[in-house]
């Protein structure tokens, strides 16, 4: 039975028209039952679907544009490698840590980044940045 026909069936029969329906509400019933299995369905898949597009959205949104940043090529002092091995961890961790705290870059669960930037906690980002300051980098004015 085809949902037209089900939903015709069930017009007459609420209609009361006995005479002309040739059916009873036992007759449609299973038909019904089949019916709502299958709108029960089609919503589950729906939900699903939604959730697939949502997800992604959220990817297309977290997308970065290719990283603008410079590439620097930096000699490390053998006091800087030694310290990190001795700590179990690698200056490129060290150096990015750092950065990530004086930038006050957070790197969310829900948002991640690429490029491997990540800050260590707000007490972190609060003495880089005053570390920055206290050297002078901030106060450098510019001479043009």
């Amino acid at each position: 039975m085809t949902l037209n026909d089900f939903l015709l069936s069930l017009e007459t029969l609420i209609a009361g028209d006995r005479d002309d329906a040739k059916i009873a509400a036992e007759d449609i019933a299973g038909d019904l039952l089949i019916w709502i299995e299958h709108v029960a369905w089609a919503s589950a898949e729906l939900d699903r679907r939604r959730t697939i597009v949502a997800g992604r959205l959220l990817a297309l949104r977290n997308r970065r544009p290719k990283p603008r940043g410079s590439r620097l090529m930096l000699d490390l002092p053998p006091e800087l490698i030694d310290l990190c091995e001795a700590d179990g961890t690698d200056p490129q961790t060290v150096l990015r840590g750092f950065v990530a705290d004086l930038c006050g870059i957070q790197n969310w669960v829900s948002d991640p980044r690429d490029d491997g930037y990540s800050s260590n906690g707000s007490d972190e980002r609060m003495l880089a940045r005053a570390y920055y300051d206290r050297v002078g980098y901030s106060y450098h004015w510019n001479e043009d």
